[in-house]
């Protein structure tokens, strides 16, 4: 019986049926058009598809090897783009010696940490007060100090102290400044002048002023 001779309207729930079905069975024309003449295919009326194998065109071979070359892009561009430590602040921890005691401050992994900010009168200097160790970042001896852990920005100019160093009756006199031998005169004192390697430089035990040399001088560790 034809369609012709039962006219019957059609409901909302039919329509999109047969537009599905429509869609379908141009993609399965499509598709068998893109397979080589080996590779045949069965639908059968309840709707299961059964596909014999066969070798693929070149075409279907060149559009699954794009296909993974865009997938390959896509995933190395996220990756790149999620690597941390990168583009912000490093993260900033306080961390204190209480009761002039040895205290950890947890860092997780993170090894490479520098003093930002000293907050205590006592002294904070890496390796004595404060450092670094597999427990995480410790202080001690009432050091309290912000500390910035990770990456980020150029490290802050290490810390300077003020030195003065005087040449008593005119006399060579040396002064501790530690290791360091960054040293810079920061203010003359004296009516005697100061000038480098003639009447104030530095030798193995340190700082030294000479021919009544006084001043101040900028140490940095």
């Amino acid at each position: 019986m034809s369609l012709t001779e039962h006219q019957q309207p059609k409901n909302p729930s039919s329509e999109r049926t047969d537009s599905l079905l429509n869609l379908f069975i141009q993609s399965r024309q499509a598709f068998h058009s893109a397979l080589s003449s080996s590779g045949t295919a069965r639908f059968n009326i309840s709707g299961n598809l059964q596909l014999e194998r066969g070798k693929m065109t070149r075409t279907i071979k060149l559009l699954l090897i794009s296909t993974l070359l865009i997938a390959g892009t896509s995933v190395v561009t996220t990756s790149a783009t999620a690597q941390p430590g990168y583009g912000g602040p490093p993260p900033r921890i306080t961390c204190s010696s209480n009761d002039g005691r040895r205290n950890w401050c947890d860092i997780g992994p993170s090894r490479d940490v520098r003093m930002a900010r000293q907050i205590s009168g006592s002294p904070c200097v890496r390796d004595s007060t404060w450092g670094v160790d597999r427990r995480g970042l410790w202080v001690d001896r009432g050091c309290r100090a912000e500390f910035i852990v990770g990456r980020g920005g150029p490290p802050p100019p290490p810390p300077a102290r003020i030195v003065t160093c005087s040449s008593n009756d005119g006399r060579r006199n040396w002064c501790d400044i530690g290791p360091s031998r960054d040293v810079r005169l920061n203010r003359q004192i004296s009516g005697s002048p100061c000038v480098r390697d003639s009447t104030w430089g530095l030798d193995r035990r340190g700082l030294w002023v000479d021919r009544g040399c006084r001043a101040d001088f900028r140490v940095r560790y």
